[in-house]
């Protein structure tokens, strides 16, 4: 799945989110203008799909995807990004509620 969304999926105009230092999904937004509720979402939609999802301000890195590329040598699931941004994200289960989760 991961080899897909690298290699066929993921364009150098999209974004992607992933929590920091721990297993998780990758998210990967496609928009043309990334803004602070598209952030949220993404984040927090990064962070319910990990392993921190019962943390409380849950770090997930966020970058063009233009900066994200496979580690050779590596399972596809392990990238390695650059440009980063981190936000600090809590799992607000009403919101997810409205994005179609059961949380």
């Amino acid at each position: 799945q991961n080899a897909h969304l690298i290699n066929t999926l993921g364009l150098k105009s999209d974004y992607w989110f992933h929590v920091q230092n721990a297993p998780g999904s990758h998210v990967l937004v496609k928009t043309e203008s990334l803004d602070e509720q598209i952030i949220r979402k993404a984040a927090m939609l990064a962070a319910y799909f990990s392993t921190l999802k019962n943390s409380s301000s849950i770090p997930v890195n966020y970058t063009s995807f233009k900066f994200v590329s496979k580690i050779s040598g590596k399972p596809a699931s392990f990238v390695k990004i650059k440009n980063e941004k981190t936000i600090f994200i809590d799992i607000d289960e009403e919101k997810l509620k409205t994005y179609g989760l059961n949380a």
